[in-house]
């Protein structure tokens, strides 16, 4: 059948309909019997019942039973007239209507089925690519998916309107509906190149909902290790963000200073601020440490900034344990990534984190954030560009890890060509001592990364006195500059380590081929203070010398 005998079909039933319509009205209009007028439509038209017998009768004035109750027998039967009539005129107007919806379905249905083809090239072009991105079998199982989806909802559709429960528009189009907007969104995905359907991908979602699903009915319990000021912005924000941080574990309070006065960790101050249960353990493998630690019931640990976990803790929490770390792994394993960062003179350094594993900063690493390190920044500064950084990123591992949205990369993966791996050790004495035989680079950088602690220092000696003297920040004086220092010292050159001022403005000791100008600098016993105020009181500083330094003993073997 083609769409001129479809249309056809439909008027002549819509002529049938409304001749039928006529029909039914004259026989309801003959129908009536009592003597009330009735209103057959909504456009005012009243007409009058034929006279009965009882025309000149008022309902409740019959003589006599009989005469009454023969009244009302013919009242029944005349509703029962006008009810069957009725019935019957909605069982031919319900089965033209149907035949009528029947007639658009079909017609409606040929241009469906050319729009089906367009929505199936959008939904199959895309499915192309996947080929090459998640294999064969994932192609065709979503192929199959989305052909079952689109039959199963025409189907639906086409039933409910079939019944009139929605027009047949929307009936027969429902699939073009849901489906076209899906096919046009894997038609962006693909152009974009967009491994959206990969396997990985489908298994994450599918984790992802199923998490948000039971966080509905379960918080995950949080316990963050922590000790110095580092670690506080990253606990803030998880607090902040609303994460359920069950308890703290941080380093026991130490007595210090002349008073021996207890101080407590920055760290716990937060906690006990923010009523935060807190756990200080002289030993991490006590077995009251371990029972009490267990007893938070606790499903991730978060640890910033704290000592090494043995095994037997780490292992502990059934979402795994892990590490923000204040460098851009591999690189700068250790424990003053920070310092060892700046005084290799890097540009650039960030913050990472990583699922711990017995190894030393070794575990498979989840997210890089980097950081540009300016040349004139300190550790200090640098430190404090990455805890406002590493705050965040502690934040979006946690979600990450709740989500099962993490991918673990080996850290081998991250190395680039012959790119070599610089640790980040402890910080000693022996390299806060500055060798004033290096060249000014490398000791200006030495400063910048021991400032503000612990301090690269040197020892002013004079008639026997020794002087030692912390340097946080400083000038490299190379070139012409470095000369005319000289000249102005009544110098034409100078060993390393000699001491040039001007008694007023500046103080400058010497290097391997330049100088370095202190700028700011405290005193054993004083206060720290800019190079004008220092040399206000402390006269004739060229007439001192300083100290054979030892810095180059250990950055020789790590820069």
């Amino acid at each position: 059948m083609n769409l001129k005998q479809l249309q056809h079909g439909q008027d002549s039933i819509g002529s049938l309909d409304s001749a039928g319509k006529q029909e039914n009205l004259k026989g309801l209009r003959s129908s009536r019997s009592l003597r009330y007028n009735a209103q057959l439509d909504t456009a005012s038209h009243t007409y009058k019942r034929n006279k009965t017998p009882f025309e000149n009768e008022e309902i409740g004035t019959w003589k006599t039973l009989t005469d009454e109750i023969r009244a009302l027998e013919k009242a029944k039967n005349s509703a029962g007239e006008l009810e069957s009539a009725l019935s019957s005129y909605a069982r031919e107007r319900y089965y033209h209507n149907y035949t009528l919806r029947l007639i658009d379905i079909e017609i409606l249905k040929k241009f469906a089925v050319a729009i089906a083809c367009l929505i199936f090239f959008f939904i199959g072009a895309p499915l192309g690519a996947i080929i090459r991105k998640g294999g064969l079998g994932v192609s065709v199982i979503i192929s199959v998916l989305f052909f079952v989806a689109y039959w199963v909802i025409d189907i639906s559709g086409t039933k409910l309107a079939r019944d009139g429960a929605v027009g047949p528009f929307h009936g027969v189009f429902i699939s073009a509906y849901i489906l076209l907007p899906t096919g046009l969104f894997l038609t962006w995905k693909a152009i974009n190149d967009s491994a959206f359907f990969s396997a990985d991908s489908l298994k994450n979602n599918f984790r992802k909902i199923k998490s948000k699903i039971m966080g509905i009915f379960k918080k995950t319990r949080i316990v963050y290790m922590g000790t110095p000021e580092f670690a506080v912005a990253p606990l803030d924000e998880l607090i902040k963000n609303g994460y359920n941080v069950v308890g703290v574990v941080t380093v026991a309070d130490k007595a210090s200073g002349r008073g021996l006065k207890i101080n407590e960790s920055a760290v716990k101050k937060y906690a006990v601020e923010h009523n935060i249960p807190v756990l200080q353990p002289v030993s991490l493998k006590d077995p009251e440490f371990l029972d009490a630690l267990k007893a938070w019931k606790p499903d991730l640990f978060a640890v910033v900034a704290f000592r090494m976990l043995p095994k037997v803790v780490w292992e502990i929490p059934k979402l795994g344990t892990f590490n923000l770390h204040a460098a851009l792994l591999p690189q700068y394993r250790g424990a003053a990534p920070i310092n060892w960062a700046v005084i290799n003179g890097e540009k650039t350094t960030g913050v990472t984190t990583f699922m711990i594993d017995e190894g030393m900063d070794t575990g498979g690493i989840m997210y890089r954030y980097d950081c540009r390190i300016e040349p004139e920044d300190t550790a200090g500064d640098v430190h404090d560009k990455l805890m406002e950084l590493g705050a965040q990123l502690v934040v979006n591992t946690v979600e990450a890890i709740i989500d099962r949205n993490v991918e673990l990369r080996v850290q081998k993966s991250f190395i680039q060509g012959s790119e070599i791996l610089h640790p980040a050790p402890k910080l000693t004495r022996e390299l806060c001592h500055i060798d004033w035989d290096g060249k000014t680079k490398n000791i200006y950088n030495l400063i910048r990364g021991l400032s503000p602690y612990p301090g690269a220092f040197t020892e002013l000696v004079k008639d026997g006195k020794v002087l030692q003297m912390k340097i946080y920040r400083s000038v490299k004086i190379t070139g012409e500059d470095y000369q005319d220092m000289l000249s102005q010292n009544g110098l034409s050159s100078a060993v390393p380590g000699t001491v040039l001022s001007d008694g007023k403005t500046y103080l400058a000791i010497t290097t391997a081929d330049g100088a370095i100008s202190v700028t700011e600098l405290q005193l054993a016993g004083k206060k720290k203070m800019a190079i004008g105020d220092f040399l206000i009181g402390f006269r004739e500083p060229q007439t001192y010398s300083v100290t054979k330094g030892t810095s180059s003993n250990i950055t020789e073997k790590y820069v």
